[in-house]
């Protein structure tokens, strides 16, 4: 019996973290809202490909101690964005 209310304790905690994770991404696009259309798609895909790159950049996202920049600008022959890296600098 003890084993299913740790079990759900945990469970509960995995859960608050990620409603806390999904909170923040959804008003996350601070930069990104200045980016219209397809380029805002790669923008985006950048950060969270960075952001789940590693737990101290989870961190960083959550607290919000950093801002995200973008560096890296990759373009087709046709002048598409298809390629941005981002990382986080300080406040």
């Amino acid at each position: 019996m003890t084993e299913c209310v740790t079990n759900l304790y945990e469970e509960s905690f995995v859960l608050q973290g990620a409603r806390k994770m999904l909170e923040c991404l959804r008003g996350s696009y601070q930069i990104t809202n200045g980016f219209k259309g397809k380029e805002e798609k790669v923008y985006v895909k950048a950060e969270l490909d960075m952001i789940m790159g590693s737990m101290d950049n989870v961190r960083h996202f959550l607290c919000n101690d950093c801002r995200i920049a973008y560096r890296n600008h990759k373009r087709d022959n046709k002048g598409r964005l298809i390629y941005v890296e981002a990382y986080f600098i300080p406040k």
